[in-house]
């Protein structure tokens, strides 16, 4: 469990939390945690970048300058099935890939958003292995190497969408950092369907601060 005091975890020996010292991470506050198909967990920092622990053995690789960016205000993580990392930062969006014993980030860019300077809240990768990245610049999508860019231009409520999570029909819901309730996205071959919910029609908020889904594919 990422905290603002530090990373904790759950001891199944002693039915209790424990805390994990970072080493040489100059954060406390960990927003957000993704675990690797080797296992590994990636934790991502405020102002403090991503650092990637290997729980079997206490290994630990901090990366606190992304692409020439020093520590960057991280928000999310999410590692694809070829084992490249990426993370969303106020900052921007970065790639990891492993070169030798170390990875190596270079900074990606999304054009055609509703800012320049966009930064990212949220990643999320889909069945298809398509990436999904929400920020100030609306909802962008990764399908192999063609970005595509949505916004309000596109049908979504506002420009700065802050909260994803992927339905088990791969629709992807969408959560905006107003007070605008969640859209629910799906490509249909190239047409674009959306469905909105707000207060009027059985949200109990417009206000959304998460969406997340469980083990039976409820959003």
């Amino acid at each position: 469990a990422g905290t603002e005091l530090g990373l904790d975890f759950w001891d199944v020996k002693t039915g209790r939390w424990r805390a994990r010292p970072l080493s040489g991470v100059p954060s406390t506050r960990h927003r957000t945690l993704a675990v690797a198909p080797d296992g590994a967990l990636w934790i991502g920092s405020d102002r403090a970048g991503v650092s990637r622990l290997e729980p079997a053995t206490g290994r630990l690789e901090t990366y606190l300058n992304l692409a020439g960016q020093s520590r960057p205000r991280t928000r999310t993580v999410v590692v694809d099935d070829r084992g490249g990392v990426w993370v969303g930062a106020m900052e921007g969006l970065f790639r990891g890939a492993r070169a030798g014993n170390r990875y190596h980030f270079e900074q990606v860019r999304v054009f055609g958003g509703a800012v320049e300077n966009d930064s990212f809240y949220s990643l999320q990768i889909d069945a298809r292995q398509r990436l999904w990245a929400a920020g100030r610049g609306g909802l962008a999508c990764l399908d192999g190497s063609q970005w595509t860019r949505y916004t309000v231009r596109d049908g979504l409520l506002d420009n700065f969408a802050a909260y994803l999570a992927v339905g088990q029909d791969q629709s992807i819901w969408v959560g905006y950092r107003g007070g605008f309730g969640v859209t629910r996205l799906q490509l249909l071959g190239q047409r674009l369907e959306l469905k909105h919910y707000r207060e009027k029609n059985g949200l109990i908020s417009d206000k959304v601060v998460f969406l997340g889904n469980d083990g039976a594919g409820r959003i």
